[in-house]
């Protein structure tokens, strides 16, 4: 029996809440419920919440867990993937299809890096259309500039059979959305963390010290954070 509106309204706003105070388990069981009745017109109201609360839950697992751990991320793709064949416009979709192809992207192979971040950087860009200024999305992009601006030869190679033309990547165009982002969110880890890498990558150590000193005395909220303050303290260290 398909969900009532204002019973799917009301589910909707529970979730939100849960969400909201990083209750990821918590909302990815409510969803997980109802799932089975969200019909079609519902669907992409349901298939972002879906996709952020198997987020969290990602976020908030150890690095021991890889495979389960991204198991999460492909059952919220496909949700997402799915609300996106419906409406291609929709901008929590959209953002959250970025998110999850962006993360999968990072932890996969040459060749899947490649596909994922061609299917990262459609989503990112119709996303952004919508809403040039906001802060994780243009995260999202000056991290992709990043990684473009570190791609080995090979990485190149694999990348420029999907891409008609590579996207035009240094560590100086990076910044632009990561400084941008953090004039928006000014303690964010992950940005943090990757405006450092952008210094360093520009042999700027103090900037980069700069940025690690703030990362490094935060207090993480779930092993993602606590990875990166580790990896940002390690990063500290080797500057000395």
């Amino acid at each position: 029996m398909a969900l009532e509106c204002k019973d799917f309204e009301n589910e909707m706003t529970e979730v939100d809440r849960l969400l909201e105070d990083y209750e990821g388990e918590k909302a990815l069981s409510v969803l997980e419920g109802l799932e089975e009745r969200v019909g079609e017109q519902s669907w992409a109201e349901f298939a972002h919440r879906f996709a952020q609360a198997n987020y969290i839950v990602y976020n908030q697992m150890s690095s021991g867990t890889a495979k389960e751990r991204q198991q999460l991320l492909k059952k919220g793709l496909a949700a997402v993937e799915k609300a996106h064949n419906l409406d291609k416009t929709h901008l929590a979709v959209l953002t959250q299809c970025a998110v999850l192809t962006g993360t999968l992207a990072e932890a996969s192979s040459v060749g899947d890096r490649a596909r994922l971040g061609y299917q990262f950087k459609v989503y990112l860009d119709a996303a952004l259309a919508q809403a040039p200024d906001d802060f994780s999305l243009l995260h999202m992009r000056g991290r992709f500039l990043f990684h473009l601006s570190e791609l080995s030869w090979l990485e190149k190679k694999a990348a420029s059979v999907l891409f008609v033309k590579l996207p035009e990547a240094s560590y100086d165009l990076a910044l632009v959305d990561l400084l941008n982002a953090h004039r928006k969110v000014p303690l964010a880890i992950d940005n943090l963390l990757y405006i450092a890498k952008c210094y360093l990558g520009k042999k700027d150590k103090g900037e980069a010290r700069n940025y690690l000193e703030t990362l490094v005395n935060l207090e993480a909220i779930d092993a993602t954070d606590e990875e990166q303050i580790a990896e940002g303290r390690e990063m500290l260290n080797k500057l000395g």
